[in-house]
């Protein structure tokens, strides 16, 4: 085994108990670097993110490129405080309702990042996260007429964190994940953003065949959403 992938377990095994879930090696231009999923919510006795990020920036000083599951200011603030300026954020898919409504929301979460933007931050923002699979006992199988109301009387409130309804069927957030990519890139495009990333990340429950990867196909019933999905994110990246 390399050092490399060495130092890569030393860490992974160490900072387990800070509630971080998952490392992950790219390759850039200027060579590989690991990535850190950010995550407190799941402690029995939860850390401040300002502890949390002086951890890190202490003890891990390659440790340069951190996703975050929301896009909260006083995340982005200990972030940038602590020296990491490769931030990826999230907008949680309870969100997807209000984001694939109208540009309110975007711009609303636009209006967060700007300053952090422009103090230097490089940012991606992931819109939902894994939107589509049937997590939750299967509740996202459940028939979309029993979330009609959902979309036909309130689509802003499509999914809200404050109600029962947090968790929707695959057909709803199909509905919503086009227009929420959308509206997010109209936002950032706006506000003179369009050097910030814009994704989604698709769980590997979203591929019917994964082997070998050369016969990796989405599902069916989802492929025309990844489709469309693909193709705002290839418009964005050509800004």
């Amino acid at each position: 085994m390399s050092n490399f992938g060495i130092f890569v377990i030393l860490i992974v095994i160490s900072l387990r108990p800070y509630g971080s879930n998952a490392f992950v090696e790219f390759k850039t231009p200027e060579g590989p670097f690991v990535g850190l999923n950010l995550g407190l919510g799941m402690q029995k006795d939860q850390l401040s993110i300002y502890v949390a990020t002086d951890i890190l920036a202490s003890n891990y000083s390659n440790l340069k490129h951190i996703k975050i599951f929301d896009y909260d200011e006083t995340w982005l603030t200990a972030l940038s405080d602590a020296g990491f300026k490769n931030v990826v954020v999230s907008v949680p898919n309870f969100e997807l309702g209000a984001l694939g409504a109208g540009i309110a929301h975007a711009n609303k979460v636009v209006d967060i990042l700007r300053k952090y933007f422009n103090a230097g931050m490089q940012l991606t923002v992931a819109v939902g996260n894994e939107p589509l699979p049937p997590w939750f006992g299967g509740v996202f199988n459940q028939p979309k007429a029993k979330y009609e109301r959902i979309t036909t009387h309130n689509p802003a409130a499509a999914i809200s964190r404050n109600t029962p309804d947090r968790y929707h069927p695959v057909p709803i957030l199909k509905e919503l994940l086009v227009p929420a990519v959308t509206n997010m890139r109209t936002a950032l495009l706006a506000k003179g953003m369009s050097s910030v990333g814009l994704t989604v990340p698709f769980s590997f429950e979203s591929l019917s065949t994964s082997y070998p990867p050369s016969k990796a196909e989405f599902r069916e019933d989802i492929r025309d959403v990844v489709r469309s999905v693909c193709r705002v994110l290839r418009n964005h990246s050509g800004s």
